[in-house]
């Protein structure tokens, strides 16, 4: 599954909005609604496999600014550089 998460500006924390079965409706999900979300700074999209403490090694990361679609980015912001797991309700900030 394709969980959907997404990061509040305050980068202090993550929530996990929903999930689908193929990345390519998780991809059409985040650009049609990207500013349904203005207080957010990114989306993630994690392949999450069953089981149990599962997590996506390379989740990805979609760019949410106002008023524009949101951008699949290059790299992992350095945020998250070594942090997975994202959207079971991981806390980022201190």
């Amino acid at each position: 599954m394709y969980f959907i998460s997404l990061v509040y500006k305050d980068m202090k924390h993550i929530s996990c909005i929903g999930y689908v079965d193929s990345l390519k409706k998780a991809d059409l999900f985040i650009k049609a609604h990207s500013n349904d979300f203005p207080n957010c700074r990114y989306a993630i999209v994690e392949n999450v496999k069953e089981g149990i403490f599962m997590y996506d090694e390379n989740p990805i990361f979609y760019s949410l600014t106002c008023n524009e679609k949101a951008q699949i980015l290059k790299n992992r912001p350095k945020e998250f550089k070594n942090k997975f797991g994202l959207g079971f309700g991981m806390k980022v900030g201190n």
